[in-house]
């Protein structure tokens, strides 16, 4: 989902990023371009241009915390880019559609290069019931999915039908988007597109 080239586009456009916010940044690019395990905190540090000590300093718990932090931070961007649609009186399926749309556009623009960020977390975090990452995580998923339900059962959608299609979304995007990476294409996502504003409107009219 959107994705570390917003996180970019609002560092360069901001007169001075934080140390805090350039870790954010660089921990997105690299955890969707290597995954979790794949990018280490070196890494990180060196493409925030940050000093050894900041990692702990601003995130105690370490790269669980900071992975907490930047799952935080696409829940967000997701919630507000579906609000800013919404605002503009587009019906479900055009807002699901131009938020497919920007997902395809941003994996030709980053040529396949990233994948979806919550999955690349999810892939690396540890299976416990404490950890802040697979808590952040959680959470992640289900703002976003809220934010779906809220949208459609707003538009007539019964509760049952709307909270349907928000994880139908959330799995073709998400899946989509792996596939995508994969083949180098982005013609799953197309369909997914069509298969998804097709459901919408058809629930919608029962």
């Amino acid at each position: 989902m959107l994705l570390s080239q917003n996180a970019k586009t609002k560092s360069n456009n901001a007169p001075a990023p934080k140390t805090r916010e350039r870790l954010i940044v660089a921990a997105i690019q690299l955890f969707q371009q290597r995954g979790y395990h794949g990018a280490g905190t070196t890494d990180i540090l060196d493409l925030a241009r940050s000093p050894r000590g900041s990692m702990y300093h601003h995130f105690p718990g370490g790269k669980e915390d900071l992975g907490a932090r930047c799952a935080e931070w696409l829940a967000g961007e997701v919630l507000i880019s579906i609000q800013t649609l919404r605002l503009k009186g587009l019906q479900p399926e055009n807002v699901i559609a131009i938020y497919i749309d920007n997902m395809m556009t941003w994996l030709q623009t980053t040529h396949f290069s990233e994948g979806p960020l919550l999955a690349a977390l999810t892939n690396g975090v540890e299976n416990k019931a404490d950890n802040i990452l697979a808590r952040a995580l959680t959470q992640a998923y289900n703002d976003i999915q809220s934010e779906f339900t809220q949208m459609l059962t707003v538009a007539g959608h019964s509760l049952k039908n709307a909270e349907e299609i928000s994880r139908a979304v959330i799995m073709n995007v998400e899946g989509g988007t792996i596939l995508a990476r994969a083949t180098r294409d982005t013609e799953v996502l197309e369909e997914a597109k069509q298969r998804l504003v097709a459901l919408i409107k058809l629930t919608g009219e029962q």
